[in-house]
């Protein structure tokens, strides 16, 4: 019963999302379209792993932006709202500690929050104007 379940779900996720591939050397993207003003759109690193993951609405960032190193570790997250940057922002190094993490109002950073090589916090600024 499982099985069937799973193939109902792939069934309806694939009618309600379209891909487009253009995935080529001179322009590495693949657009993933999530509902009829939403996009998640996806550019690769030359070695083939995922470089960015970002969702659109109406041509502008909104939702989650997503980058990676090369060798696919997190780079940075963060969350748009009609273009700007709004929520939460984390930053991380190829090691994957975290680096940085900035809370966004409508574009201006609120709070900033900093880490040390192994992801423990040393210092923050608040309410930056």
């Amino acid at each position: 019963m499982s099985a069937a379940v799973l193939l109902l779900f792939v069934f309806f996720a694939l009618c309600y999302s379209q891909v487009r591939r253009t995935h080529t050397v001179e322009n590495p993207v693949t657009v993933t379209f999530l509902s009829r003003n939403r996009e998640l759109r996806s550019t690769y690193h030359e070695n083939g792993n995922v470089k960015s993951e970002c969702q659109y609405s109406s041509e502008r960032l909104d939702g989650f932006c997503r980058e990676f190193f090369e060798n696919g570790i997190l780079k940075s997250r963060i969350e748009f709202r009609n273009g700007r940057e709004h929520g939460t922002a984390v930053f991380y190094r190829e090691s994957g500690a975290r680096l940085m993490r900035v809370r966004f109002n409508r574009g201006k950073p609120r709070e900033t929050l900093h880490y040390d090589e192994r992801g423990l916090r040393i210092e923050s600024e608040g309410d930056e104007e």
